[in-house]
């Protein structure tokens, strides 16, 4: 029954899609004979194509994925925005073929399958919107111990219930604070923030000269750390190393610290993706290994306003999230075959810094759908904890100067959007009983 749904379903998108391309082919072989450029015709062939495909796919195509409900404006504008800069770049690509018939197949088809995408997607994510909102994610904060105000900030969201966890920077200058407040909370799960591009090293200086700067502070940015993953040879090997070295160091503070040996792991700007971090992480002592890695698949969340999508890509947000997206991909696998635990899913990433209002309850919803979604999933999630939901707080409304030798988190911690995401944080408890 479900098969012979699935091909009315493709064969209703197909009778659409054909009519949408044969409208596309009419305007594209007619305008340029009216003296149009070829890349305007196409372009007009491809808006005329586009308003009879969306509203034929909204009312026949992709209703009974949605349910009758109708798509969001933001899918519409991202597949306007795609089809729109193919339109106009195709001609130009294929200026040497655009004349033959495999050419004209090229322009009129590739709208058409930009679309089934776009759409199919879009359908899903609607669909998803009207499933019952499961448990709420793991609410989690990274960056414990590097100002006051910023273990005030997690303290206070623990004490209320609105934070399940927290992530500990080992080296960071208000660390001692940060331990005091913790063994007032015993409960609270505390993870090792892995810092490896800012702040003071734990193992010694002269066994790890390739990890520093000048000023003897820790300076491994993504892009080094990426090289030395895809090119592990000569200089990537003796740092490879050393990194070892101050992984070991981190961890035994971490247990020095909490007491904890069953190490749940992150990474200060998600370097422990990298797959030069994680195998010298899998390589430790048995004693010292992670039980549990932080994995970054993060779904588009629905009902996120225009303006932070807009605030995304301006700050390449989503070329984060994609660069992630694929490391999480690769570490997955090998994280299921060494028997570590890894979070089922994520929000955090795409609107990182800005976790605040409307975006955070988005991504609230949307992980919470997904947890209903999954329950009673296969075997391959017993390895997976809840989805986790990552925030940046801070009791701190014109933003906090950092320690100097935190240079990379110093913008970051000036920003009132620290204080923004508490504030939203402590509004959110309303989705709890929802």
């Amino acid at each position: 029954m479900a098969f012979g749904a699935e091909l009315v379903g493709m064969g209703v998108y197909g009778l659409v899609g054909a009519i949408s391309a044969g409208l596309h082919a009419l305007l594209l072989l007619l305008l340029p004979r009216l003296a149009i450029p070829l890349p305007l015709a196409n372009l007009a062939g491809f808006l005329v194509a586009s308003l009879w495909s969306y509203g034929a796919h909204a009312k026949f195509s992709f209703r009974h994925q949605t349910r009758g409900q109708s798509f969001p404006r933001r899918w519409l504008l991202f597949q306007l925005t795609l089809n729109v800069a193919l339109s106009l770049l195709l001609p130009w690509l294929l200026a040497p073929w655009v004349s033959s018939f495999v050419g004209v197949l090229v322009l009129v088809f590739t709208p058409t399958a930009v679309n089934y995408g776009v759409w199919s997607l879009a359908a899903r994510q609607v669909a998803g919107l009207q499933r019952p909102l499961g448990p709420a994610p793991i609410r989690h904060a990274d960056d414990l111990g590097l100002h006051p105000a910023i273990n005030r900030a997690i303290f206070s969201l623990a004490d209320r219930g609105l934070l399940q966890s927290a992530s500990l920077m080992v080296g960071a200058p208000a660390v001692a604070d940060a331990i005091d407040g913790l063994k007032l909370r015993p409960d609270l799960p505390v993870c090792l923030h892995l810092v490896l591009s800012e702040g003071p090293p734990m193992a010694p200086v002269d066994q790890i000269p390739l990890l520093l700067d000048r000023e003897g502070l820790l300076k491994l940015g993504f892009a080094q750390l990426l090289w030395a993953s895809v090119w592990p040879f000569g200089h990537s090997r003796r740092l490879a190393q050393q990194l070892a070295i101050e992984l070991e160091a981190q961890i035994r503070r971490f247990v020095e610290l909490t007491g904890c040996h069953a190490i749940h792991l992150d990474g200060h700007q998600h370097l422990h993706l990298l797959p030069v971090v994680w195998r010298q992480l899998l390589m430790l002592d048995p004693c010292l290994r992670p039980v549990w890695l932080r994995t970054v698949r993060e779904p588009w969340p629905a009902k996120v306003p225009l303006g932070a999508w807009g605030q995304s890509l301006v700050s390449a947000g989503w070329i984060k999230w994609l660069v992630l997206s694929l490391l999480t991909l690769v570490l997955k696998p090998v994280l299921r075959r060494q028997g570590l635990s890894t979070n089922a899913s994520f929000a955090g990433v795409l609107f990182t810094g800005r976790m605040a209002g409307a975006t955070l309850v988005a991504s609230e919803r949307h992980l919470r759908s997904i947890a209903f979604g999954n329950a009673g999933a296969d075997a391959e999630t017993d390895q997976q904890t809840p989805p986790m939901l990552l925030i940046h707080p801070a009791c701190a409304k014109g933003g906090i100067a950092v320690d100097p030798r935190y240079r990379h988190s110093a913008s970051f911690y000036a920003s009132p959007w620290r204080q923004q995401e508490y504030e939203s944080l402590l509004s959110l408890g309303s989705l709890d009983r929802s």
